[in-house]
């Protein structure tokens, strides 16, 4: 009886810790695109509110971004993750940075994966390409509105090494992003299989002690 308690312990602790970590959705402005952009050689991004408003532990972030034909390859790209924690709530503290990595021509999707990053419920991220030239293009793309989470309208940019916030004439300043996390707090499906095995827990110790 003993050893199919600790089984059946152990099953509880797996699929609790299954469950927990369970990657979920927790932004996602991927889906209505505005067939524009916006770019800047300064450091610029988006602040935005995760679904619920719960803190997480970002997994995985996707955006994207534009750049004209006939790079010379020299061009670099660079993303950082902040909470507001700065003046009048601008971005503050570096959560995750990413390190410059080359970015290619045309329009292109960037997945950064494996990431283990706590996030407060609402973040600024941020983008900058450095090595741009005078005949080169590029930004990022726009979407609006957000299917998942929101966004504010306006972004962040760090002119002389002081962020403030701009608006962009005749549309939302909302870049595309998706960003998937792990969900920390217990699920409706994670209580049930709780429940479930309790159950059977109870049930066993009952047919045990009637065979005393």
């Amino acid at each position: 009886m003993k050893r199919l308690i600790g089984f059946v312990a152990v099953l509880v602790a797996a699929s609790s810790m299954a469950v927990s970590t369970m990657a979920t959705v927790v932004y996602d402005n991927t889906t209505n695109y505005l067939a524009q952009y916006f770019g800047s050689t300064n450091e610029f991004g988006d602040q935005i509110r995760l679904i619920d408003g719960i803190e997480r532990l970002v997994t995985q972030f996707k955006f994207e971004y534009w750049t004209s034909h006939g790079i010379s390859g020299d061009e670099k790209l660079q993303v950082k993750l902040y909470d507001n924690t700065g003046i009048e709530g601008s971005p503050g503290n570096v959560l995750y940075d990413s390190g410059q990595f080359s970015i290619k021509s045309g329009y292109n999707t960037v997945t950064l994966d494996g990431l283990d990053v706590n996030v407060p419920d609402s973040f600024t991220w941020t983008v900058q390409f450095t090595g741009v030239q005078l005949n080169e293009d590029m930004g990022l793309l726009l979407y609006d509105p957000p299917t998942v989470g929101s966004s504010y309208n306006d972004f962040w940019e760090k002119a002389g090494g002081v962020w403030g916030t701009k608006t962009l004439p005749e549309t939302v300043a909302n870049f595309s992003a998706k960003v998937t996390a792990v969900v920390p707090e217990p699920t409706v499906i994670q209580y049930g299989l709780l429940a479930g095995i309790t159950g059977l827990i109870a049930f066993l110790r009952r047919k045990f002690s009637s065979k005393h």
